[in-house]
């Protein structure tokens, strides 16, 4: 509860604002969007923007999310897995495309997702940088068009 008063301080206190449209991802894994969500706002509160609707619109689709095996246990089950995930951020005439190839070790079924949660959260740190060179050349179209 705290971090959303801090968040919309931080928001109300910055120069231009930015409004998220709905994460798209038809895969159907909703901790994939919630912290793709957290990722875009982070990016954007890092560059300077402020998140607020009505504003400058910024869009992100997953084009692809696949968990592909790449190793067999002794007991002939996928234990070694590559996450594949595409995204695109867009905003009017902006757009970038983002590729992230993660390679994680599923020990045992005992372990559930939580290898793949991990795999995700490092595939969007290692996207992070994109995220804010993206929301930054937002801001610095934004400054041209003034």
């Amino acid at each position: 509860m705290r971090w959303i008063f801090a968040f919309l301080i931080v928001s109300l206190g910055m120069g231009k604002n930015v409004c998220i449209k709905e994460i798209q991802n038809g895969f159907g894994d909703a901790f994939l969007s919630i912290e793709l969500s957290r990722a875009l706002e982070r990016g954007i509160l890092e560059s300077g923007l402020g998140i607020a609707c009505p504003g400058r619109e910024i869009s992100l689709k997953v084009e692809e999310f696949k968990l592909l095996p790449m190793g067999i246990s002794p007991s002939q089950r996928a234990n070694f897995y590559e996450l594949r995930l595409v995204f695109r951020l867009k905003s009017q005439e902006l757009e970038r495309e983002v590729r992230i190839r993660k390679s994680f070790f599923q020990e045992s079924g005992s372990v559930a997702d939580l290898p793949m949660r991990e795999a995700i959260l490092d595939a969007i740190k290692l996207g992070m940088f994109d995220i804010i060179q993206f929301t930054r050349r937002v801001k610095d179209a934004d400054k041209a068009n003034e």
